[in-house]
């Protein structure tokens, strides 16, 4: 049997998502320095078999393999929990 599901399809199915606190004026910018050290880190946690992760890591399949989506407010639920 063959399972065929795209990075982002995968990427969910494996973890979800994860979550990066940073300003909303160079969200833009941050990741457009950073998408490198995301992609391996992301890839390595699922998996340290580089066999299966893209050939071509570049930021367009970085963009296949997850989306990107900016929040503009973040409720710290620790710091704010009763005991």
């Amino acid at each position: 049997y063959s399972l065929s599901l795209s990075g982002k399809e995968l990427a969910h199915l494996m973890y979800g998502c994860f979550g990066l606190m940073i300003a909303m004026e160079t969200g833009v910018e941050h990741i457009n320095k950073i998408w490198q050290d995301i992609f391996n880190e992301e890839l390595h946690r699922w998996s340290p078999n580089q066999a299966w992760y893209p050939k071509d890591m570049t930021q367009k399949n970085f963009s296949q393999w997850f989306d990107v989506e900016f929040q503009a407010e973040v409720f710290d639920s620790i710091k704010y929990a009763k005991n």
